[in-house]
Parts: structure tokens; C-alpha cells; sequence
């Protein structure tokens, strides 16, 4: 009698290790896809005639890149929030400058775009 009841125990303390395990690895894999950012800057960007900043961005899995005013992109929020945070700070810094200083007087309009310009070189490789 006491070994089918250890038996039994046995098979049940394998089964709850069996699915401690799959419940570890299922709240492991949302754990890593929590901090995913689909959207990536690309090295490419560009200016428009008005001097307002257009960048390329490509999304995960995805071969087409895609265009952006980076004032548009940062007044949709949930687009930015797409982004790595190094890389959406990068873009609220330029997208604020761009805001601030676009109408603004020469001498702070030179000076911001030399700011955007060593910012932009960063995100080249």
C-alpha cells in the first residue's frame, strides 16, 4: 500500500516540476517580448525645403522603410513609444529644437542645426 501511494506521489510531484517548468518558460518568453521595440531609425534621413527633418524607419520583420516629418512623429505618441527610448529621445530632442528654433533667429537656427546634424551622425553606422 505505501508504495502505490509513494508512486502516486511521485508521478505527481513530476508532473507539478513538468509544469513548473512550462509555466517558467511561458512567463520567461512574455518577460522578453515586453521590452520589444518593432521600430528601428534607419541611417538615412533628409531635410525638406522648409529645413524640417524627415527620417526613414524601418518596423520588424518588415524590408520597406518607411518616411516621416519627425514633428509628426513626435506628436504620435503611440508610434514614438514604438521606438528604443535612446532612439525616441534622440527624436523629441530634434522634433523640440525643430518646434523652438524653425522660425527663430539665424544665429539659433545655425547653431540647432548643428546640434540635429552630430545627433543624426550618431544613428549612422
Amino acid at each position: 500500500m505505501e508504495s502505490i501511494e509513494t508512486f502516486v506521489a511521485d508521478c505527481f510531484g513530476r508532473i507539478k516540476n513538468f509544469l513548473q517548468k512550462i509555466v517558467g518558460f511561458f512567463y520567461y518568453q512574455h518577460e522578453q517580448r515586453k521590452n520589444f521595440y518593432p521600430c528601428k531609425l534607419t541611417s538615412e534621413f533628409r531635410y525638406d525645403a522648409k529645413g524640417h527633418t524627415i527620417i526613414r524607419y524601418k518596423t520588424f520583420g518588415k524590408k520597406h522603410e518607411y518616411e516621416i516629418k519627425i514633428t509628426k512623429l513626435f506628436e504620435d505618441k503611440h508610434l514614438l513609444e514604438k521606438f528604443h527610448p535612446i532612439e525616441a529621445s534622440k527624436i523629441t530632442l530634434i522634433a523640440f529644437g525643430e518646434l523652438f528654433f524653425i522660425d527663430s533667429g539665424a544665429n539659433n537656427k545655425t547653431k540647432f542645426k548643428q546640434i540635429r546634424n552630430k545627433t543624426l551622425t550618431s544613428i549612422k553606422k
